[in-house]
């Protein structure tokens, strides 16, 4: 289940953060940008692995358990992002 989940989050995120870099970034500069994105998300990400290890000489369980807390915590302020959304939307008649 958290595998589907994690691809299934991949498979949507990966071709919006594409298309947001190739809608706000100039030509000129958008190799620069994405080489700095990705840096940044291999630094972000790495420790996980690491912690995903930790875990699991704990308990077989313990890192799925932490995938389904990360993903829960990112629909939440998805849903919160949205709702401050919409809600700004109404606020401004539209």
């Amino acid at each position: 289940m958290s595998v589907f989940l994690e691809a299934c989050s991949f498979a949507a995120v990966s071709p919006l953060v594409d298309q947001m870099t190739v809608l706000t970034i100039s030509a000129r500069e958008r190799a620069r940008i994405q080489s700095i994105l990705y840096v940044g998300i291999i630094l972000l990400t790495s420790p996980f692995g690491w912690i995903a290890g930790t875990l699991s000489e704990i308990n077989k369980d313990l890192p799925f358990v932490l995938n389904m807390i990360l993903f829960a915590m990112g629909a939440a302020r998805a849903y919160v992002a949205g709702s401050r959304k919409s809600l700004a939307a109404e606020a401004a008649g539209v």
